[in-house]
C-alpha cells in the first residue's frame, strides 16, 4: 500500500504541474492576444507612435545622464577623499 500511495502522490504532483502550466501559459496567450487586438488601431496612425517613442526615449535619455553624473560626483568624491587624508598624513609625517 505504501508504494501505490507513492505511486499515486507522484502521477498526482506531476498533473498539477502540467496543470499550473498550462494555465499560466493560457494567460500569457491571452495577455499576447489582447495586446495584438488592441494594436490594430496604431497601424492607423504610424506617426502619433513613432512620436511617442521619440518622447518617451528622450525624457528617458535626460534621466539616466543626470543620474550618471551623480553616480560620477559619488565616486569621485570616495576616491579624493582617502587619497587626501594620505596626503595629510604622509605631510604630516615629515
Amino acid at each position: 500500500m505504501n508504494l501505490l500511495n507513492k505511486a499515486i502522490d507522484v502521477f498526482g504532483d506531476l498533473g498539477f504541474f502540467i496543470r499550473r502550466n498550462l494555465t499560466s501559459l493560457g494567460l500569457a496567450a491571452r495577455m499576447f492576444a489582447a495586446v495584438i487586438w488592441r494594436s490594430g488601431l496604431l497601424l492607423k496612425r504610424p506617426r502619433l507612435v513613432s512620436d511617442q517613442i521619440l518622447f518617451v526615449g528622450n525624457h528617458s535619455f535626460v534621466i539616466i545622464a543626470v543620474s550618471g553624473l551623480f553616480v560620477g560626483f559619488v565616486l569621485a568624491c570616495r576616491v579624493t577623499t582617502p587619497s587626501i587624508a594620505m596626503a595629510q598624513s604622509k605631510r604630516l609625517v615629515y
